[in-house]
């Protein structure tokens, strides 16, 4: 029980404590700076008057969560600034309260979503400067005091505090960085997965708040991943992989020949095709040793012998040609295919080789599964230097 309840607390706190006091001094530092500056501008005691509730939020998230996008700086001063401005304005249009609140707060929202100022306590100030509008500061004076007065205050300590937090983890990653070399020297890259175990390490070498769970940072890694990938890969197709110029069986094709065929090209299966060239089925050793099973022979080699043997005579009880033994539950695609959309082909097609048409959908090849595990995994091993040398290797 207690290993389960550890977890959490080093998810939710994983800085150490020089840096959770250091983050509080200065949230308490800049509400008190706001409160003095505020009595010196009005030049008597004003009680915090000129104190905004939003702002203590605001301190919360730049000293809190620097690395948060809504804590930097631009978010900071536009999120305050453009939803005062907006609350006022819709202040003085909407004589309703109670809908100018309403109003007022979407717009706001609406604002900073396009300027790109997302930070949620301007809500707060957006609200302000609606309820303020009959108050002691109605209308446009006040975007300028508070907002702008207390903006103006936080601001140069948020910056001060970034300072301070980057030389502090650049001196812990240059620490990290030189562990992890004299611990990994000389050591091969394994290549393993990404575990939750690794993210909480991670995290916990950051020593940062970040507002953003653990499963959304492993969402976030393996979309990435993907993209990546697919961008090393897209521009191979399947004409690249595919196998050319194999035998082409006909649905008469003796097994005899279509097993000798199937041995000398060392294909993973060979095209059943019409006159036209038209895929009508595949024929692979699979099929044979299906067939071969109910031979009634001791061996499966004499049992394989007297499926592929002719059988002399005008009838037989089993198969004699290609079309009797072929399946036709095959995976075709096109020649310009791209590799990430055959990569999810290949698991429909149970293991067997896709089958390539051209543009008048007449056999053009063959690809084998195995041809686009390796594109695949060649593009990783390119992009990450991982897996340790482990390649897929195919037959030219």
């Amino acid at each position: 029980m207690k290993k389960r309840l550890s977890l959490p607390l080093r998810w939710l706190l994983p800085v150490d404590w020089s840096q959770r006091l250091l983050a509080a001094v200065f949230a308490g530092l800049a509400l008190w700076l706001i409160w003095l500056l505020g009595d010196v501008l009005a030049g008597m005691p004003q009680q915090g008057h000129l104190l905004m509730g939003s702002i203590a939020a605001s301190s919360f998230l730049v000293f809190v969560v620097p690395h948060s996008p809504m804590a930097k700086p631009w978010p900071l001063f536009g999120g305050h600034l453009v939803s005062a401005l907006v609350g006022v304005l819709v202040a003085s249009l909407v004589s309703d309260q109670p809908s100018a609140v309403g109003l007022g707060v979407a717009f706001a929202v609406l604002a900073m979503y396009q300027l790109r100022c997302l930070h949620p306590p301007g809500a707060a100030t957006a609200l302000a400067a609606v309820l303020a509008h009959k108050g002691l500061l109605p209308g446009y004076p006040f975007v300028a005091v508070p907002v702008l007065f207390n903006v103006l205050v936080l601001l140069p300590l948020a910056l001060v505090y970034g300072r301070l937090m980057r030389l502090y983890e650049k001196r812990s990653s240059t620490a990290v960085s030189n562990d992890s070399v004299m611990q990994d020297s000389g050591a091969q890259p394994t290549g393993g997965a990404v575990l939750a175990e690794d993210i909480d390490a991670a995290l916990n070498e950051l020593h940062a708040v970040l507002d953003v769970s653990r499963d959304d940072l492993a969402l976030i890694y393996r979309l990435a991943e993907q993209h990546a990938l697919h961008r090393d890969v897209t521009g191979q197709r399947c004409s690249d992989l595919m196998l050319r110029d194999l035998p082409q069986m006909e649905f008469g094709s003796e097994l005899e020949e279509v097993w000798l065929a199937l041995q000398q090209s060392g294909a993973p299966a060979l095209p059943v095709v019409d006159r036209a060239r038209r895929v009508i089925g595949l024929v692979s050793e699979s099929e044979f040793l299906s067939h071969a099973a109910a031979m009634p022979h001791s061996s499966w080699q004499a049992k394989l012998h007297g499926l592929v043997k002719r059988t002399p005579g005008p009838n037989s009880e089993k198969p004699e040609v290609a079309g009797q033994i072929m399946r036709t539950d095959f995976v075709s695609v096109q020649l310009d295919e791209s590799v990430m959309v055959l990569f999810g082909l290949a698991r429909r097609a149970g293991g067997q080789p896709l089958v390539v048409l051209d543009a008048e959908n007449r056999l053009a090849g063959l690809l084998p599964v195995e041809r686009i595990i390796d594109a695949v995994y060649q593009a990783r091993l390119h992009r990450t230097g991982e897996w340790g040398g482990m390649v897929f290797s195919h037959a030219a």
